[in-house]
């Protein structure tokens, strides 16, 4: 049977050929004139060019198309079959299609198959339609939508094109026969030229690549360095204010921050998926956990717009996933709930076991704005929303839903949208199940003790060394650890490297980027050289976040990684549990 699911396309040699495209395109011609069906086989029966169908067989609601059962059934026995004398084959389909099957001749090769399917109006074929999509798997809807978009042709015009056609098929190969003779005889010097053309594109390609990893890179810690001042006085700023005007305003300064940095973020995952240097860790994880991580920032943010969020996550549901991509994917689609929602809220659900698969369905609803049916593939293209331009009405790059479908694709995920205007929106996720011992996997809880620092009682202060150059984030992360250490600050590896030899720190807070000079990997390399120096703690903090930085610098000295911009609760929590359980050890 011709499976053209399945079948695999022509060889790359054989497409060159006899000029695949050219033929696609005049495929593509008699397909939209006869409105029929066709497709081209190769003589080791394989599909030649994209099949191309109509309905019945182009699915209604979707983009794809297959052969029934009937008629891949009645193709394959025609294939049996020779033809008389060159002329075409006809066989009528169970279904109500009438089949014609032509055998040509591609530049003197063996027989090509070109296969003719058309509905005509005889034998009361439109009564058919209707049984044999539904026997196909279509649904109801589906069924109704092909048999009225259905085009039934006159059977003796059928007949009479399909003849025509047939007589033409000399004349293709005679234009073939001379394109091929004249690519032939191409000498040595135009393949060579043609070679080094290719070299030289792919070493350009290879530089632009590079430079733009390398554009990324800069922008990223460009950007991120003066965040971290930004976001992080802004936060003092609103926690030592009595004032509550002026606690308002530090607010609004923290809030418009991080949507640059949401802008950012998405940016560079952006580009780390397009570079193909996201990397996937395939494992079971389970949902429930993956929302518990995501759900308490998004409380914050749902309350500061007077919205609820419902979930209903049994915590026995575990999907086979990326946890770090799988929590990127549904931060973006809660994000673009809160964002779209001006009254009521968000509901996030989670089941299995539906519609006759194991696949796990994770559903987020909201009540926000709805999006109309003509606009729901608009919203998954890159930096676009259904308002635009100068009258735009929400604030965003018009990036998460996109990285929503990128991601989806990298975990083999399906992601589709229902949705009414002015009604909401219901966005779904389908991912595989992950079968697991005892169907849960057990939570990460993460343990909330009081910090019980030396400093608050007896004994030595923890000494720090913090080594930035950029005074307002040295002066930054001064302040956060001023409570639990003492402090010593330097502006670059060479000052850092005298503190070091002349005292002995319990930590150090290592910026990687250090300007002119040594940066934060070599300094880090020489201070594990000092022998009291083998285990102390060395945090890498940072602007640079893509793939692979992280791995690199904790391969190379640093024993944290702590990326810019940061928060007061990040680095206490982490200085403290290094310090003081240090100490108490």
């Amino acid at each position: 049977m011709i499976n053209t699911s399945f079948v695999k396309a022509a060889s790359v040699e054989e497409s060159d050929i006899l000029h695949k495209d050219t033929i696609q395109k005049i495929q593509r011609v008699y397909g939209k004139t006869l409105k029929a069906t066709i497709l081209i086989i190769s003589p080791l029966e394989k599909l030649f060019t994209e099949p191309v169908f109509q309905s019945p067989y182009l699915i209604p609601g979707t983009k794809s198309g297959k052969l029934w059962q009937c008629c891949d059934a009645t193709i394959a026995t025609m294939l049996t079959s020779t033809s008389d004398g060159g002329r075409p084959l006809f066989k009528s389909c169970n279904c109500g299609h009438e089949i014609s099957l032509i055998s040509m001749k591609l530049n003197n090769s063996a027989a090509y198959k070109l296969i003719i399917s058309q509905l005509t109006s005889r034998n009361g074929n439109e009564d058919k339609i209707r049984q044999f999509a539904a026997r196909n798997g279509y649904t109801v809807s589906q069924t109704n939508e092909a048999a009225n978009q259905a085009e039934f042709a006159d059977y003796d015009r059928f007949i009479y094109s399909c003849s025509i056609l047939s007589y033409q098929t000399e004349l293709y190969s005679n234009i073939l026969q001379s394109t091929t003779s004249v690519a032939n005889r191409q000498s040595d010097e135009d393949r060579s030229q043609h070679e080094e053309a290719l070299i030289k594109a792919k070493n350009e390609a290879e530089e632009s690549s590079r430079l733009k990893s390398s554009l990324l890179a800069n922008m990223s810690h460009e950007l991120r360095t003066p965040m971290t001042g930004i976001l992080g006085f802004s936060e003092i700023l609103h926690d030592e204010l009595d004032d509550n005007r002026l606690k308002n305003m530090a607010s609004t300064i923290y809030k418009s921050a991080n949507r640059l940095m949401t802008t950012l973020n998405s940016i560079m995952d952006l580009s780390a998926i397009e570079s193909n240097r996201t990397s996937l860790a395939l494992k079971a994880v389970n949902v429930k956990n993956t929302f518990m991580g995501l759900l308490r920032n998004a409380y914050s943010i749902a309350s500061d717009k007077g919205l609820y969020i419902r979930t209903a996550l049994p915590p026995q549901i575990n999907v086979i996933a990326d946890d770090k991509l799988l929590g990127q994917l549904l931060h973006h689609l809660i994000d673009n709930a809160i964002k779209f929602t001006i009254d009521g809220g968000i509901s996030i659900s989670a089941y299995s076991g539906l519609r006759d698969t194991s696949d796990v369905v994770i559903k987020i609803s909201d009540t926000g704005i709805g999006i109309a049916p003509q606009h729901h593939k608009l919203i998954f293209e890159e930096f676009r929303q259904v308002s635009e331009g100068l009258s735009r009405t929400f604030e965003g790059s018009g990036l998460g839903l996109s990285l929503v479908i990128k991601i989806s694709r990298l975990l083999n995920a399906k992601v589709w949208v229902e949705s009414v205007p002015e009604k909401g929106s219901d966005f779904y996720i389908s991912l595989p199940s992950a079968a697991v011992v005892n169907d849960v996997i057990a939570p990460e809880i993460e343990k909330v003790e009081p910090i019980n620092t030396i400093r608050l009682g007896r004994g030595n202060v923890p000494e720090v060394l913090i080594v930035e150059d950029n005074e307002i984030n040295r002066r930054l992360a001064a302040l956060y650890l001023r409570e639990i250490c003492n402090i010593d600050m330097a502006e670059n590896g060479y000052i850092a490297m005298t503190k070091i030899k002349a005292k002995k720190y319990d930590a150090v807070l290592m910026d990687i980027n250090l300007g002119a000079g040594p940066n934060g990997i070599h300094i880090a390399q020489e201070i594990r050289a000092i022998e009291h120096y083998s285990d102390v703690p060395i945090i890498a903090v940072t602007g640079y976040t893509m793939q692979g930085d992280r791995e690199r610098l904790l391969s190379n000295g640093c024993s944290h990684y702590v990326a810019k911009p940061y928060d007061k609760k990040t680095l206490i929590k982490l200085f403290s549990s290094l310090l003081y359980k240090q100490a108490a050890g």
